[in-house]
């Protein structure tokens, strides 16, 4: 029974939907019910250049198969993108894997002077297309999630802000669901939300009974798109999750991350994937999707910074997920001892070494201002990488210098050129840095003040 597999919580109130017979019931003892979602190239994003390889009969994943339970596709790919071939390639891989098949999109019907380019407010229209494209291609949607409605109709801020109330929300959504259920009658329907400046458990929780209210049932689940800059979000996310679950609403988290290289991406998913667990608990759903610049391979899952080589180890080592702090390619600098010169209220230097680009550390002046990393033991050193932060861009002067095991600084290199917000600058001395104790940064020229999103100390072999 599906119901099984969303949670017990919500068993009394979610409609029967078939399932494939390999399926057997899930509690939340069993839990999490794992979701995959890869994004697949999209008009000014490159998505998963290899995501149709996905659906070969003898693609590499034969670990991330046997765990998942619910592919999801972008509705923007399913409706506009994707051609009749592809679409039949996919729902049959899907069909094949023995998969759920869901599809994420914007249902509200948008209000005529309000929301124009918002997430979500696609509506019946695009919605109409994707039932039809996907029975096309001898596909049945299984399970829809909305892409944000709430937080877009109600919450966004904006020229476009549409400011609605909560039930206002839910009636231009129920043309949607009309829809879907006149195409797919035992279609689940849930939503994604934000965890954001402005929307937090209290505000959700008014969606919830706003939508149930309106709707006639509750949402099928509820998952939590998480911005990794909000204050303390793992003990905020454990309120959402306790807040959704008491709503007869199960729960589920996008473990991903916002990174700006494969393998920086995957370890920090598995950061947050950690934070989590830790202040939560097992979700009833793990959603892995993005919609991001990476993980920009989704095969072979044997790889551990492709997106199902993530899954894969959340299933098999889940030990293994997150950041290496030690041994040949570790990062040295995650989360050390930090000093700078100065600090902007609320963006200290341990900013520069959370593994969070979405954070940085902001003398909160022009230069000359210098951060400071300090190292637990002597290391041998391969490699420092600095990610800018940086408004407006122009031209920099940075010294880099390391400090050894007598407490003695070493001038090591000048940076000198052009750099913008989100550039990583690379220092790679010809033969590794034996016995450093630290590493500081001083700038000495820019056109904003001085501020990094991440500093890297990489170890040597």
């Amino acid at each position: 029974m599906f119901k099984g597999l969303l949670g017990a919580a919500a068993a009394a109130s979610l409609l029967m939907v078939a399932v494939p017979s390999w399926c057997a019931p899930l509690d939340r003892a069993s839990a999490p019910l794992i979701w995959f979602g890869p994004q697949p190239p999209l008009p000014g994003r490159p998505g998963s250049t290899d995501f149709m390889d996905l659906f070969s009969p003898d693609a590499d994943w034969p670990v991330t198969t046997k765990h998942t339970r619910v592919f999801s596709l972008f509705g923007e790919w399913v409706a506009h993108i994707a051609s009749p071939k592809m679409l039949k390639t996919v729902v049959a891989g899907i069909e094949r894997r023995g998969f759920l098949l869901a599809v994420e999109a914007g249902p509200m019907v948008r209000p005529h002077n309000c929301g124009e380019g918002y997430d979500g407010m696609a509506g019946p229209a695009e919605g109409r297309i994707i039932a039809e494209r996907i029975k096309a291609a001898g596909g049945t949607i299984d399970i829809l999630a909305y892409d944000e409605p709430f937080y877009n109709a109600a919450i966004r801020s904006g020229p476009e802000q549409c400011l609605l109330p909560p039930d206002e929300v839910a009636r231009r959504v129920l043309p949607y669901v009309e829809l879907m259920r006149a195409h797919f009658p035992d279609i689940l329907l849930g939503g994604n939300e934000p965890l954001i400046d402005g929307l937090d458990a209290d505000g959700i929780a008014d969606w919830l009974e706003a939508y149930k209210a309106v709707v006639g049932e509750p949402l099928a689940f509820l998952h939590l798109d998480v911005d990794w800059g909000y204050e303390n979000w793992p003990e905020a996310s454990r309120r959402v999750a306790e807040m959704s679950r008491a709503h007869g609403v199960p729960f589920g988290i996008f473990y991903i991350s916002d990174a700006p290289r494969r393998d920086w991406w995957v370890n920090l998913a598995g950061e947050h994937i950690k934070a989590f667990e830790a202040a939560a608990g097992v979700p009833d759903h793990a959603v892995f999707e993005t919609w991001t610049l990476h993980p920009d391979r989704v095969l072979p899952e044997s790889d551990d910074w492709t997106f199902t080589g993530l899954v894969r180890r959340y299933v098999q080592e889940r030990e293994r997920l997150g950041f290496r702090t030690e041994g040949p390619g570790g990062n040295l600098a995650y989360r050390r001892a930090t000093v700078s010169s100065h600090a902007l209220p609320g963006r200290p230097a341990s900013n520069a070494v959370d593994g969070e680009p979405a954070i940085w550390w902001s003398a909160g002046a022009p230069p000359p201002a210098w951060i400071e990393v300090r190292l637990d033991e002597p290391a041998n050193v391969a490699e420092i990488r600095l990610t800018v932060s940086q408004s407006p861009p122009g031209d920099t002067r940075h010294i880099v210098s390391v400090m050894d095991v007598a407490g003695r600084q070493h001038p090591l290199t000048t940076l000198d050129g052009y750099t913008s917000d989100g550039q990583v600058l690379l220092v790679r001395p010809q033969a590794p840095l034996a016995g450093i104790t630290a590493v500081r940064i001083e700038t000495v020229e820019s056109p904003s003040w001085v501020a990094w999103h991440e500093i890297e100390i990489i170890a040597a072999d």
